[in-house]
């Protein structure tokens, strides 16, 4: 069966660790577009927070968002599907992590959002002051945030903590897997939690995908490292996580790259892969 659509995760997949994307990788990527192969970048982040460097390739049309929470046409600048948190399910999230020694940050309608004095203590909380940077581009702050978000629409797209120290991080992550078995919590960095919609995760967004394009799930080739990406693996025909996933990520697949994001691992399987062809 050959390959009609890719979808790769960003950070720590098709990114480099300085966030860019080699010139392997983006010959790779123009080549399989050029056979007429769909590329969509498939994140964790918000549209308008994905890197330029990926927001201007030309040829991707879709992009799975907010782990799913959003699949977007961005020619068409139009969102094709949405699965995001209640009210009453992120009021429950907020009372849970209040007490928490953790930075909290929402997505809702493609912006990013974060209370005012967890903004101003950010670069504490970020790994580096690269993630720092990115950060402060993708949130703004707001003054009593969990209430006042509810003002903006009734619904949010994703929610996330972030925490100084992994260990803490690790010690949260299954009591809170555990208090919410409702909904879709994950990781894509060592020190962050993400909770979102049971609807939402980046496997649901590509079967949806799929359907609208009329692609067979066994046609699609998909990358990722993290434990957010594991449902667009196990949807995907030929989920690949990468060399340097989670330990949990390469344990729960079939298939991983011989090499990772800082050595090409994507563009040398999507050249494999061109080859079968």
């Amino acid at each position: 069966m050959s390959i009609r659509l890719i979808a790769f995760d960003l950070d720590g997949t098709l990114l480099k660790e300085d966030k860019t994307v080699s010139g392997r990788t983006m010959a790779a990527l123009q080549n399989a577009a050029d056979r007429g192969i769909y590329l969509v970048p498939s994140t964790g982040r918000i549209y308008d927070g994905m890197p330029d460097v990926v927001k201007n390739m030309p040829f991707v049309r879709y992009a799975i968002t907010v782990n799913g929470a959003q699949t977007y046409d961005v020619k068409e600048k139009r969102i094709l599907h949405r699965a995001e948190l209640t009210r009453a399910e992120s009021e429950a999230v907020f009372a849970y992590g209040r007490d928490w020694e953790a930075l909290c940050g929402c997505y809702q309608n493609g912006q990013g959002l974060m209370e005012e004095k967890d903004f101003a203590d950010l670069r504490s909380y970020a790994q580096n002051v690269k993630a720092a940077e990115m950060m402060k581009q993708v949130y703004r702050p707001l003054k009593n945030m969990e209430k006042r978000i509810f003002d903006i629409e009734p619904t949010i797209q994703k929610i996330q903590y972030y925490f100084r120290e992994i260990p803490e991080r690790n010690r949260r992550l299954p009591e809170m897997k555990a208090h919410f078995p409702n909904l879709e919590i994950s990781t894509s960095l060592p020190n962050n939690i993400e909770i979102n919609s049971a609807k939402a995760n980046k496997g649901l967004a590509l079967k949806f995908l799929c359907g609208y394009l009329g692609i067979g799930l066994e046609e699609c080739m998909a990358f990722g490292d993290g434990t957010n990406d594991l449902a667009l693996l196990k949807t995907a025909g030929r989920g690949m996580a990468m060399a340097n996933a989670a330990p949990e990520v390469l344990k729960a697949t079939a298939y991983h790259t011989a090499c990772t994001n800082e050595e090409d691992g994507v563009a040398i399987e999507i050249e494999t892969c061109l080859k079968e062809v």
